[in-house]
């Protein structure tokens, strides 16, 4: 009667590769219990599973990061896409006098032209201005630059932190330096004390 033979690496890579118990994979590949478990620590299985799990989640975090990145650069590019054309139409110095008339002709149509007034659209200029200030903001917080007052608020912070550890550390070293007792008798019978 001719012995089978067990792929015990392809066993051994199924452990570690998937979810499968050891009684498991005992039972799917009808094998002796003993020599599975010997197989299994001799080669470390389990340690090596803990790897390849542990390999294969910094691999899965490693790719969400670099998806996340990528996204973040698309939507700083946009922006500062963005930003760029309200520069370049705030350097137009007619940009905010300029006005579109639609006017009606006999015939029932209309027409739109573009006019440039005096008057200047404060309308438009409010707008763009909160536009700008949404877009830099938007590019401080993807670039991790901090504002005026976080920067101080920052700051302040790292300096009462400071304060706090050095008040730790002088009352942690008071509590450790020596105490002196002094013990006063009110007797001139000192027999058996010492100095």
């Amino acid at each position: 009667m001719a012995q089978r033979r067990i792929d015990w690496e392809a066993i051994k890579t199924e452990y570690v590769t998937t979810d499968v118990t050891q009684r498991e994979l005992i039972k799917k590949y009808h094998l002796n219990t003993r020599y599975v478990t010997k197989h299994s620590k001799n080669e470390e299985w389990v340690r090596l599973r803990k790897e390849y799990k542990s390999k294969m989640a910094s691999k899965v975090i490693a790719k969400s990061a670099n998806k996340r990145a990528n996204e973040l650069a698309k939507v700083l590019d946009a922006s500062l896409s963005i930003r760029d054309r309200i520069y370049d139409a705030m350097g137009d110095p007619q940009q905010f006098n300029r006005y579109l008339v639609t006017s009606g002709s006999k015939g029932g149509e209309f027409e739109t032209t573009e006019e440039i007034f005096q008057k200047v659209d404060t309308k438009a200029i409010r707008e763009m201005t909160q536009a700008l200030k949404a877009i830099e903001g938007l590019i401080r917080s993807l670039g991790g630059i901090p504002t005026e007052a976080e920067a101080q608020r920052l700051q302040l912070e790292r300096e009462k932190f400071e304060l706090e550890k050095e008040k730790w550390e002088k009352e942690k070293t008071e509590a450790s330096s020596a105490h002196e007792v002094r013990i006063t008798f009110d007797t001139d019978d000192l027999e058996g004390w010492t100095e």
